[in-house]
């Protein structure tokens, strides 16, 4: 009799233990939940490098993206909702027109506004087909034109640093930008 309570009791213990949900369960339930979207949403990127030199160009836009790439959240795209652009100037002597082997990197960071709930709002006011649907199509289309956060920065050093500076032009990104919208802020 003994056992037999020792067996029912360890059945009962297992039974609740076992039954209760994972932690990743909700997920596989709801999978339209705002919160986990949000976890695995990706930060579209488009970058954009200008520079005299195509070999500076292109080392600077390699490293840029290989970076961004390593945020494991952001994904390079041709147009995403943040823009990074890069304008690069290497200093050259006035007398014999070298190189001096100093540059600076100005950068633009821009999200896109978000303008579908407006612009949701505004379509649902007006009957398609009508002149005044028409107008507000037409603003709807403006909207997307703009931006609703800019960040500008400078980073200066040698060229030979470069990949160092593209590593803290990444890094302002990420924390002035991305980090706050993580955030949700």
């Amino acid at each position: 009799m003994r056992n037999m309570t020792i067996y029912v009791t360890l059945a009962l213990l297992c039974t609740i233990a076992f039954t209760g949900q994972s932690a990743d369960t909700p997920e596989k339930q709801n999978p339209i939940d705002p919160k986990i979207v949000k976890s695995n949403e990706k930060f579209e990127v488009e970058v954009s490098v200008r520079c005299d030199d195509e070999n500076t160009k292109a080392f600077i836009e390699s490293h840029i993206k290989r970076e961004l790439r390593s945020l494991q959240d952001v994904e390079i795209a041709d147009t995403g909702r943040y823009r990074l652009s890069i304008l690069a100037i290497e200093f050259t002597y006035k007398t014999s027109g070298r190189k001096s082997g100093e540059i600076a990197l100005a950068y633009v960071v821009e999200r896109r506004f978000n303008a579908g709930p407006t612009a949701r709002k505004l379509l649902d006011a007006y009957e398609a087909g009508t002149k005044d649907y028409d107008e507000a199509i037409d603003m709807v289309l403006d909207f997307l034109h703009l931006r609703d956060k800019v960040n500008l920065g400078l980073q200066v050093g040698m060229t030979d640093d470069l990949d160092k500076i593209c590593k803290g032009i990444v890094v302002d990104f990420d924390t002035e930008r991305l980090e706050p919208d993580r955030n949700g802020k």
